[in-house]
């Protein structure tokens, strides 16, 4: 009966080498990229130009009013 063994190594976090060595299954690397790594440095660029625009005539409508 396979399935009825309590150290089964499919439901177990530890891997079977051989009989009775078992080693823990080493973890897969988590790759987390911020969001300043994934937009790409022309678009921050363009995108700080186009706030500070809008920022500026922000202020300046405010002030004509």
């Amino acid at each position: 009966m396979m399935g009825a063994m309590s150290n089964d190594f499919r439901t177990s976090t530890y891997a079977r080498i051989g009989r009775s060595y078992p080693r823990p299954v080493p973890q897969l690397p988590v790759v987390e990229r911020s969001l300043t790594r994934r937009i790409p440095a022309h678009l921050r660029v363009t995108a700080a130009v186009i706030a500070l625009l809008s920022a500026l005539g922000l202020i300046g409508w405010w002030l004509a009013r």
